[in-house]
């Protein structure tokens, strides 16, 4: 934790899709990074914001990757 309030988390993944008997066949590689910040002012109630950035090696088009944000809101009854 940063604070009795915030926590934040990093996550590195990486699969290796090299597997032509798949769906996922023509897919070489898929790596992600993701960047989470979580704060809960009170017990009940949390919200947070995630940061993902996302690079797949595609055999028929190449290296593609990609960058997203979300926000989320968690309510406790």
């Amino acid at each position: 934790g940063l604070t009795d309030t915030t926590t934040a988390n990093l996550v590195f993944g990486h699969y290796d899709a090299n597997n032509q008997d798949t769906a996922a066949g023509m897919v070489d590689d898929v790596t992600t990074v993701h960047v989470n910040l979580i704060w809960q002012p009170v017990s009940r109630f949390r919200r947070g914001i995630e940061g993902m950035w996302g690079d797949t090696d595609v055999d028929t088009t190449g290296t593609e990757d990609a960058l997203r944000f979300q926000f989320g809101a968690w309510f406790f009854f």
